[in-house]
Formats: C-alpha cells, sequence, structure tokens
C-alpha cells in the first residue's frame, strides 16, 4: 500500500493547522455532550454549524494561501479525485468545498461543453466560497449545510431521482454536526450507483489530533474500519465498497444502493382486497391489495408518501419479500385508484391460487422509489421488473432480516377466534428502527 512521506512544507502546513484549531476550541463555549431530542438537536446543528462558519470565515485567508496545499498533498489530492472513476457528463457534489482544493483535480475529468456547470461546491463558510467563486468560474457555489441544500441541486428536471453521480467529503467529514445523517441527506441527492467519497489527505491520525484539541470544531473521528463504518451506514441508502486508511491518507468508497432503510418500519394486517385486478392482467405482476378505506384509523395510509417500497409479507402461513405500491397508479390516466391502496407484489411466492380474503401481514423497511406517471405501459412494466429485483436483491441484506422475524411472530399472532367482525377490517402501527433493525 501506497504511503507518502512527509517533508518541512507539510510539517509546516500540519503545525499551522494544529494552531488554529487550538485558537479555535480556546474561543469554543458550546459543549459536545449532545441529547437526541429532535427540537433540541436542531438548535444545536445550527449552533455548530455558525461555530464552523466563523472559524473557517477567520482561516480564509491561510487556506487560499499556497501553504494550504503543500507539494506532498497534491498527488493524494490527484488519487482522491481518480476514486470515484468521474466520466465527463457526471454531475459532482462537492461537500465542504472551502476555497476549492479538491476542483482543480475534479474539472479536468468534465466536459465543459455539457451543458450546465457539472459540480457544485457546497461550504458553510462565505469567505471560503468568495475565493472558490474567483478562481473556479466553471462551478457553482450555494452557502449552507448540506443538509438544507434547495430543491433545485436535489432532482435534474422533472425526474424523480437525484441529480448527482459523485459526492466528495474531502477534509471535512469528521467536522459533519452528524455523520449518518448527512449521508442519509447525501442519499435522496444521489443517483442509483452514484459514488460518495469520503477523504482526507493527510489521513485519519491528523483528523483525530485535531478532534483532541478542539472538540467543539472536529466532532468525530473518521471511520477506521469497516465495522465502525457499519454502525454508521446501517440506517442509509449506501455500502462501504473500499477502504484505505494510512498515516498519510485516508479514502473510502461508498455506493448508493437502490433501497432506503425505512427510520420507522410500517406493519400493516388485513384481509386482502381485489383491487382492480389491473396488476396481474395488464402487467403481469400480480398484486395482494390493502385499501386505505380498510383500515380503523385511516390516517395510517393516508400519511404515507406515495411511492415504491420493499419489505417482507406473510399470507397463508408463509412468508416472502415484497415489493409494494402505495398510492393512486397514476399511469392508468382516467382509471387512476379512488383512493390510496397498498398494492403487494409478492416475490417468489408461487402461492397456489388466490387469496382474496385471507389475512396478509406486511412489514414495509425500505423506500426504493417514487410513485411516477409514466409514459406508457412498456416503460411502467421495465420499471416494475426493476423494482422487483432491487427488493430481491436488498431483503437480502443483515439491515432487513429482522424485519422478516418480525412479520412472522406478528402472523403467528393472528388466531381464528380472533377474528369475527375485526376480519374485514386493517389495523397497523409504526415500528421504531431498534425494534426492528440490526441487534
Amino acid at each position: 500500500m501506497l504511503v507518502w512521506q512527509s517533508s518541512e512544507s507539510l510539517d509546516f502546513h500540519k503545525e499551522k493547522v494544529y494552531g488554529m484549531h487550538d485558537s479555535f476550541e480556546g474561543r469554543a463555549a458550546s459543549s459536545t455532550v449532545w441529547e437526541k431530542d429532535s427540537a433540541e438537536e436542531e438548535k444545536r446543528r445550527a449552533s455548530h454549524n455558525e461555530k464552523q462558519a466563523s472559524v473557517f470565515d477567520e482561516a480564509a485567508q491561510f487556506f487560499s494561501s499556497e501553504e494550504a496545499t503543500p507539494e506532498d498533498v497534491i498527488p493524494r489530492l490527484r488519487r482522491i479525485a481518480e476514486a470515484a472513476a468521474l466520466r465527463p457528463t457526471d454531475r459532482v457534489l462537492d461537500v465542504g468545498t472551502g476555497t476549492g482544493a479538491l476542483l482543480p483535480f475534479l474539472l479536468p475529468y468534465l466536459d465543459e461543453n455539457a451543458g450546465e456547470k457539472r459540480i457544485v461546491g457546497v461550504d458553510l463558510s462565505a469567505g471560503m466560497l468568495v475565493v472558490a467563486r474567483e478562481r473556479f468560474p466553471r462551478a457553482s457555489f450555494w452557502q449552507g449545510d448540506v443538509l438544507d441544500l434547495p430543491m433545485i441541486y436535489k432532482r435534474e428536471g422533472g425526474k424523480e431521482e437525484g441529480l448527482f453521480t459523485a459526492v466528495f467529503f474531502n477534509a471535512c467529514f469528521g467536522n459533519v454536526f452528524d455523520q449518518a445523517r448527512a449521508l442519509r441527506e447525501v442519499g435522496k441527492l444521489v443517483k442509483k450507483g452514484g459514488r460518495v467519497v469520503i477523504s482526507h489527505p493527510l489521513g485519519a491520525d491528523f483528523v483525530e489530533e485535531l478532534r483532541r484539541r478542539s472538540p467543539s470544531v472536529v466532532l468525530a473521528d473518521l471511520p477506521r474500519d469497516e465495522k465502525a463504518w457499519r454502525d454508521i451506514l446501517v440506517t442509509t441508502p449506501f455500502q462501504l465498497t473500499s477502504l484505505q486508511s494510512t498515516s498519510s491518507l485516508y479514502l473510502a468508497l461508498l455506493c448508493r444502493r437502490s433501497d432506503q432503510p425505512l427510520p420507522q418500519a410500517l406493519l400493516l394486517q388485513g384481509p386482502v382486497s381485489q383491487g382492480y385486478k389491473r396488476g396481474s392482467k395488464k402487467l403481469g405482476f400480480p398484486t395482494a391489495n390493502l385499501p386505505s378505506s380498510l383500515f380503523v384509523v385511516k390516517s395510517l395510509i393516508e400519511d404515507v408518501p406515495v411511492g415504491v417500497y420493499c419489505g417482507w409479507a406473510r399470507v397463508v402461513g408463509r412468508e416472502c419479500k415484497a415489493v409494494v405500491n402505495i398510492g393512486y397508479s397514476p399511469t392508468f390516466q382516467g382509471e387512476e385508484n379512488k383512493e390510496k391502496i397498498v398494492e403487494a407484489h409478492l416475490i417468489d411466492g408461487a402461492f397456489p391460487g388466490d387469496f382474496y380474503g385471507e389475512t396478509m401481514t406486511l412489514i414495509l423497511t425500505g423506500f426504493l422509489r417514487p410513485e411516477q406517471k409514466f409514459p406508457s405501459f412498456p416503460a411502467l412494466v421495465a420499471a416494475i421488473q426493476q423494482d422487483v429485483e432491487d427488493a430481491r436483491v436488498a431483503m437480502d441484506l443483515p439491515v432487513y432480516a429482522g424485519a422478516r422475524r418480525l412479520v412472522e411472530e406478528e402472523g403467528e399472532g393472528t388466531r381464528e377466534e380472533e377474528r369475527g367482525n375485526e376480519a374485514s377490517k386493517g389495523k397497523g402501527r409504526w415500528v421504531p428502527f431498534e425494534e426492528w433493525g440490526p441487534r
């Protein structure tokens, strides 16, 4: 494994940054022990972001100087840029872009004639972005937290998938308020199969020392092994594909999966309705349906965002994977659902005959994509085929194993004598991730 040696200029750079972080903490008054109450957490995030903006505004002059990028660091930045395997038409998000240290190594990969600017740089510091805008007119920039990125940067035209194919967190991941939350939000911005590069050209030891000197500015270390990454990624749509951590370079590469684990699973139970019979007759994907009017608490379904989900189902004593559309079937123009319907296609079910009226237990644990209106039935069928494959793969992931156990337990708990009048009604509840996620 390649390890770059240190030089006098690099040592000077390190000492300069260490000194700045000593002074940052000397002026700090905020606590690093935070509760998980959402309102309080948002206040603390805002306070943390204000401090980040302030200290890096003051540091902008240094980070715009030649001393900020020693010759020794240049091949490391080049290696970081290479990690995402960029193509000319890619769109790139550079989180914590600062004065644009990484941009000279990213821009050559991208086609400047491909229409809109291909790179968006995001940073909390206005002072850093003044320098970046002057240096790199080919890029666009936005000041703020990536969690608050405006919608214009999140979607491509009227499409429902993320705008970006690659995201970089270079020399900033330790400063992020909540690493897992940041990646969950970035998951909404990245196309399926997109890459996220987490890096630092001076290595994880350097970040650890910065955190020791200024724990209210650098909140976390860089994850050093696969277990540490699993703990961060468990609620995100990313998987770790490679990790390099040496004394001279930290480089982690993540890939965007098709599924996004839900913070709360939706557990539903009710008798299967006949529905519109379009799934099997017109599309070739039979579904077991639970209309919203079936449920005692109608808001249970009405409050669920329309879209395609993955999960586990149990019916007639058997469990199987399921891909589930919740919505109104907008592609069937003029024949849209009159109410919101849960339509579950049971994957690899091979059930003999139909099971209308049988009680189905269904747990939705992952989100695949929003519901959308397709231009044709062939386009809809192709999308469903991909949804089925995505759900089949996703439900084999360890993060969803507990959901299968839960749907089995709930299904077993449905007794014949408990049905009676309640057989015509559906019931359900939200299940916190802690109850069905990995233990």
